[in-house]
């Protein structure tokens, strides 16, 4: 009975060894990543009203300023419009709430003391390339270290601190694709401009976004 007992408590421990042993080493089942898609936010509509966002979470649709002012902590993207130039574009919220301009515009009053810088960049990137990013974060990082990125310059903004807007020369057309890096955690993005204004109708600019979460 003794060596019976014996027998199965050593059966017993064998076992549970191999399991141990297989739990704290599984077999791999290729070599491949895990990919992590980017935080997505898709056709977004901007107008000359709802011209603030956060990538944040805070709200998926853009808000006008009363809202963006009860969570300015949050906004991280702000967009433009310049009624005597139909012209959309996006702008740095520090440099937006600063109020120094070299003209007068309804969209350039301050909001917010405690902005989020956010730098601008042009890019090369075509819808392809928005696609991949979307579904795998790291190639946003990716396509800022490749050189497909160029810090924008302006004729009267400082430079980083717009795309499009009035006398840019980023352009602010369907299908372009822009780049952004948010300076506190220098987390980075792309939006992909999905449709804009139609002259003397709307304001409204449609965009995809995405940024490292």
């Amino acid at each position: 009975m003794k060596i019976k007992l014996v027998s199965a408590l050593l059966i017993a421990i064998a076992f549970t060894g191999c399991k141990k042993d297989d739990d704290d080493n599984p077999a791999p089942v290729n070599n491949t990543p895990v990919v992590v898609a980017a935080k997505s936010f898709d056709n977004v509509l901007f107008d000359k009203d709802k011209m603030f966002f956060s990538t944040e979470g805070t709200s998926a649709v853009a808000l006008d300023s009363n809202a963006a002012k009860l969570v300015p902590t949050t906004i991280d993207l702000t967009y433009t419009w310049d009624g005597g130039y139909d012209a959309p574009g996006m702008l740095d919220p520090i440099v937006r709430s600063s109020n120094s301009y070299g003209w007068s515009s309804t969209f350039h009053t301050a909001w917010s003391s405690v902005s989020e810088e956010v730098i601008w960049y042009k890019t090369t990137l075509v819808a392809q390339d928005f696609t991949n990013a979307k579904a795998d974060k790291s190639k946003i990082d990716e396509y800022f270290a490749d050189g497909k990125t160029t810090i924008t310059t302006h004729t009267i903004w400082p430079t980083g601190a717009c795309v499009g807007g009035r006398n840019g020369n980023t352009g602010f057309g369907v299908g372009q694709i822009f780049a952004f890096e948010r300076s506190s955690d220098s987390k980075k993005g792309l939006i992909q401009i999905v449709s804009t204004f139609t002259m003397g109708i709307n304001t409204q600019t449609k965009m995809n976004i995405i940024i490292e979460n």
